[in-house]
């Protein structure tokens, strides 16, 4: 009976450290791949994250076969992991992430285990060819010449120099 009743005083204080409930396990918030590094995933976490587990490779698989992870490091405050990989994402490709076994920082198990994220695209790398932009000096007398400025673009509107491409325009 003592036995009983010392299991019953541990739980009652257990609970009324964690204020007075069991705390919820954590979940996946979300997976992206950051624009420009088509090796890096930033993995999020419902509530801040216990380091041993959360940056353990084997708690990590990818849905695309040959893509692993090659590290992990968890960020100050507990919640986002950065997942470096053994190769680039393809542009184009849906991938998904299987977390498995990782625990929040109060030990409790990630629900469900194992989780497996939604399917994320990889962020075009920046810099590379996205769209064309056509200019004029304003004039548009018709028929008449005039001339006209194609650049390429990337996705931030920015210039891309280099490009070796061909354009045909008719009228």
């Amino acid at each position: 009976m003592n036995r009983r009743l010392s299991a019953l005083a541990l739980t009652l204080a257990f609970l009324a450290a964690a204020g007075g409930a069991l705390a919820a396990p954590p979940t996946l918030v979300s997976v992206t791949n950051p624009c420009g590094s088509l090796n890096l995933l930033l993995v999020v976490f419902s509530e801040p994250m216990e380091a041993k587990s959360t940056e353990r490779k084997q708690n990590y698989a990818l849905s695309v076969a040959g893509t692993n992870v090659k590290s992990i490091s968890l960020s100050a405050d507990g919640r986002t992991a950065t997942i470096t990989l053994n190769k680039d994402l393809v542009p184009g490709i849906s991938y998904s992430l299987i977390v498995s076994d990782v625990k929040s920082a109060a030990g409790t198990t990630i629900a469900p285990n194992p989780t497996t994220s939604a399917s994320f695209l990889p962020c075009p790398p920046l810099g590379g060819p996205d769209h064309l932009a056509i200019s004029h000096d304003g004039s548009a007398v018709n028929c008449q010449a005039e001339p006209i400025t194609i650049a390429v673009h990337d996705a931030l509107h920015a210039p891309v120099a280099g490009y070796m491409g061909t354009i045909t325009l008719s009228t």
